[in-house]
């Protein structure tokens, strides 16, 4: 069983140090529950880190799928106004013509 006081030890370290100790293996300062504890502990922040990464990138993505909404939907406004152009310049040649 590991102490707390152990436990906040290795919980101090940042995750350089975590994986500078557990790379010195048997030369480690932490050996045996204190190691396992160590390599666990940097297991979790690199998941948490890992974590992070993957809201970071949904986030992301969450904001390009926005943003290209948008973008479809001004595309739409202009296609209907270039149609109503197209048509306002019709009425209108078929007016000149029909003057002439």
């Amino acid at each position: 069983m590991l102490s707390d006081e152990a436990k906040k030890e290795i919980d101090a370290l940042s995750k350089d140090d975590l994986r500078l100790e557990i790379s010195k293996k048997n030369r480690s300062r932490f050996q045996g529950d204190k190691y396992a504890y160590a390599q666990t502990r940097l297991a979790t922040l690199d998941l948490q880190e890992q974590e992070e990464h993957r809201l970071q990138s949904i986030s992301q993505k969450h904001e390009e799928l926005s943003i290209a909404r948008e973008a479809n939907q001004l595309s739409h406004r202009a296609n209907n106004l270039s149609k109503i152009a197209i048509g306002i310049s019709i009425i209108a040649a078929l007016i000149a013509l029909w003057r002439h």
